[in-house]
């Protein structure tokens, strides 16, 4: 429908233009290359315009249906029952692609896979951003898409959109929920090093208590270099104080005193500092670690009634 909608407005804007330029236009000899070249370039706009979805898959036996299996580094936790979520999700594409679906895998990139190399795969996606892989399972001709997800998806409202305006049938496979699971809140490292020294940095987590390991990715250049698996602090609790204090009236000091206390803590805010020194917090961090920031001016006392008392005490 969308290729006959297209191709109805190509004619109708050919048309139109072919009879403003004789109408218009000088007699030149030249005139029917011209128009062709004219023709062209109006097909390129509104195609530009329209941005169809045009299939581009094989032709024959191509499948109409595809599972797009998320490999993002999330499907590598462990269930509540200690299996692997990536390896429960491999078994259920394999199920699918038993069933005539074509296989999918989103983590650095969107590519399709041979099932039969499914096995030698693991989970490396920084981010579960599926919107694209809808997008492009509907070009190679997809009328209907299985997701295999944890559910932790970057961008759920921007898929569901996508496979509304393309025409998809979307469903989500969803596996087991995982088990407890650390991410990381914040990666402190020196802002520079010199070529081959040693580079310290720390980690700050924050997630549920019965984790017991956090497995840190290090890229170079976005390709893998390194992978570091670090004990949890105390056991898999996310360590802080309970109370904080910001007492010099600096906004970055302000921030390490917020990301000291520990989930579900309090900072409290008593330095006066300029009111053009701000500083930044995760909008998602705080709502996830439910702590509690206020400020404080002068304790809330009154300081003409009790700077003079507390020198007299004195």
């Amino acid at each position: 429908m969308a290729a006959l909608l297209l191709v109805v407005t190509l004619l109708l804007a050919g048309g139109f233009c072919a009879w403003v330029y004789y109408r218009r236009e000088f007699d030149v000899r030249s005139r029917p290359i011209l128009l062709a070249a004219r023709l062209i370039a109006v097909a390129g706009v509104v195609a530009l315009l329209w941005n169809p979805v045009l299939t581009t898959g094989p032709r024959g036996d191509a499948p109409d249906r595809y599972v797009i299996l998320d490999a993002s580094a999330s499907m590598g936790a462990r269930a509540a029952d200690g299996t692997v979520l990536w390896e429960t999700a491999v078994q259920r594409a394999l199920a699918e692609a038993e069933d005539g679906a074509r296989v999918m895998v989103a983590d650095r990139g969107i590519r399709a896979v041979d099932p039969d190399s499914l096995d030698g795969l693991a989970p490396s996606g920084v981010e579960s951003l599926l919107a694209e892989a809808v997008a492009v399972a509907a070009e190679a001709g997809a009328r209907e898409v299985v997701l295999v997800t944890d559910r932790r998806l970057h961008d759920p409202v921007a898929t569901a959109l996508a496979a509304r305006r393309l025409g998809v049938s979307l469903a989500v496979d969803t596996l087991a929920e995982a088990g407890d699971n650390l991410g990381i809140g914040r990666l402190i490292l020196p802002a520079s090093a010199a070529s081959g020294d040693e580079v310290r940095g720390r980690v700050e987590v924050e997630g549920a208590s019965g984790a017991d390991t956090v497995t840190v990715a290090i890229s170079v250049d976005g390709q893998p270099h390194q992978t570091l698996r670090l004990a949890a602090p105390q056991g898999g609790g996310t360590s802080g104080a309970d109370y904080t204090f910001e007492a010099i009236g600096v906004g970055s000091v302000m921030e390490e005193a917020f990301m000291a206390a520990r989930r579900g803590g309090t900072c409290t805010i008593v330095g006066v500092g300029r009111f053009d020194d701000t500083f930044a917090l995760s909008a998602g961090l705080v709502a996830i670690m439910e702590k509690t920031i206020k400020g404080s001016f002068c304790g809330k006392g009154a300081s003409v009634r009790d700077f003079p008392r507390m020198i007299e005490w004195y």
